[in-house]
């Protein structure tokens, strides 16, 4: 996944988890950029995957359409 597609994704999955609850990164309230500056690489690595499962999993209805 591509940087900027991986923090469009992200971004879409953190609005998804009002107050973070249920989030699959665990992260607590709002928490997802402070996930990300306090991490290290292997980490970060982890939740990219994280991300993309969940995006696998939750299509976005409004970009399927875009092509």
């Amino acid at each position: 996944m591509e940087a900027l597609d991986y923090l469009k994704e992200a971004q879409r999955m953190c609005k998804s988890y009002p107050d973070c609850k249920g989030c699959p990164l665990k992260s607590s309230a709002c928490g997802l950029i402070r996930f990300i500056a306090d991490r290290s690489n292997a980490e970060m690595r982890c939740a990219t995957k994280v991300v993309e499962q969940w995006s696998e999993e939750h299509p976005n209805k409004e970009t399927e359409h875009e092509d």
